[in-house]
């Protein structure tokens, strides 16, 4: 209890080991190891038994070696990695750790069964690299490892002059449990609040994030695996690339998250490129100085269940595709462009919409535009909806409702409403007894089209 531990010597080891099956306890002191090998530690349990530190200041690194090794820290501080191995709780800790050469670095990298609560991460880099891919990361969880964290907050920054490395707040390869965090990360080349990268599952609720100044930002990147996010606020600002979600493969569910993207060079509320993306929920803002999308979709299923979104740049796109499965059934997405505001433009894929309000805004606009794939908006059956689903195209000099070309256009409900041409191509069905027909609106002289009786 208090005092102080100083390990001067170069030979390697911890200034404290346990090596047997007792518990060592350590309170209010001050535990300093000079020596920075990386096979030298401030504490190290090393087989089977317990070491629980309690309010003291700890400079260099903590290891917990042992699956069956308990390591506990409770208040204090920590300036060095923690690599958990066994069973340990962190709880009220200040966790810091900085590097001015190459190499990754971490606060935590678990490889056990660990929970982590009402902590602070501070990390700091100034590592004069270019576009390198070495990651400071907060808590690495490693394909072993089953992490709870909540109340914790992490600050990664790269303080050196260009965005020169990757900053991630949870990379995960396990079994990830966050609730209630706050991630802040400045000045990355590429940055991530969670990166989850293998089969396993990360569930992510409530969670607040700044992300400033970035090359590359994917707020939740998912390379493969289960991730499900559910409420939270992520700002993205001042940036070159901003994403709200970028999915690989897998499966990533994103329920009531506001994202507030601007003063960006381009803006992606999602992107995906395998694998299916759920969305439900969330009031949005997806601004940029050059270009933003609703979704860049390259392969993949998306669905987009509830939200209200808002697009806005010089030039907007609700999406691109060219293969993949677009399916709509809910939620408000209006764009505004100061330029050309593109809706879904489409060259192969399926495009499904059976609700929702979607709203393009520019010079020029487009609804939809297909030079190929194929298109159903509405439901077959249960009668004709005039109203839903709702597809605008307003543009000062042109708007165009729907265009097909070589695509498949079925239309059994909804209504499509343009400045000048609210629907072109061919029509392939629509329900028994009804025809698609075009209509001027006498208040605003739009022209819109939708099911009518067929005489």
């Amino acid at each position: 209890s208090g005092g102080r531990i100083e390990k001067n010597s170069t030979t390697t080891g911890a200034c404290l080991q346990n090596n047997g099956t007792g518990t060592v306890t350590l309170s209010g002191g001050t535990i300093i190891n000079n020596n920075v090998s990386s096979v030298s530690n401030v504490l190290y349990n090393n087989t089977t038994g317990k070491i629980t530190s309690y309010l003291n200041s700890i400079y260099g690194d903590i290891t917990n070696n042992h699956s069956s090794g308990i390591l506990n820290i409770d208040k204090g501080a920590v300036a060095g990695t923690y690599t958990n191995k066994g069973t340990s709780e962190v709880t009220n800790v200040a966790l810091s750790n900085s590097t001015s050469t190459s190499g990754h670095v971490r606060n935590i990298n678990n490889f056990g069964n660990m929970t982590v609560t009402n902590s602070t991460f501070t990390q700091t880099s100034t590592y004069a690299c270019n576009g390198c891919t070495d990651n400071s990361v907060g808590i690495r969880n490693n394909s072993t490892g089953n992490l709870i964290s909540s109340y914790n907050t992490f600050n990664i920054t790269n303080d050196y002059g260009s965005r020169n490395r990757w900053l991630i707040g949870f990379e995960n390869i396990g079994i990830l449990r966050s609730s209630n965090d706050t991630v802040n990360l400045n000045n990355g080349y590429r940055t991530a609040i969670i990166y989850n990268s293998t089969s396993n599952q990360a569930t992510v609720g409530n969670i607040t994030s700044t992300i400033t100044n970035g090359r590359e930002n994917i707020a939740f990147n998912n390379q493969a695996g289960i991730l499900n996010i559910t409420s939270g606020n992520v700002e993205i600002k001042n940036s070159y690339d901003a994403y709200g979600v970028g999915q690989y493969a897998g499966t990533t569910t994103s329920n009531a998250i506001n994202y507030n993207m601007h003063d960006n060079t381009y803006s992606r509320a999602f992107y995906i490129a395998g694998g299916t993306l759920n969305t439900e929920g969330g009031d949005s803002r997806i601004y940029a100085t050059s270009n933003s999308y609703m979704v860049e979709h390259s392969s993949g299923t998306v669905n987009l269940t509830s939200g209200a979104y808002e697009i806005k740049a010089p030039t907007t796109y609700f999406t691109s595709m060219s293969q993949g499965t677009l399916n709509i059934a809910g939620g408000t997405y209006t764009s505004i462009a100061t330029g050309t505001a593109n809706g879904i433009n489409m060259s192969g894929g399926t495009l499904t919409i059976t609700g929702g309000n979607i709203s393009m805004t520019g010079t020029t606009a487009t609804g939809i535009n297909a030079s190929n794939g194929l298109i159903t908006i509405g439901t077959l059956g249960g009668g004709v909806s005039t109203t839903n689903p709702y597809i605008e195209a307003i543009g000062s000099t042109s708007g165009t409702g729907i265009t097909t070309g070589e695509a498949d256009l079925y239309f059994y409900d909804g209504k499509v409403v343009a400045t000048t041409t609210p629907r072109s191509g061919f029509l392939n069905g629509t329900e028994d007894g009804y025809d698609l027909k075009e209509f001027t609106d006498p208040n605003t002289g739009y022209k819109y089209c939708i099911l009518d009786v067929t005489y």
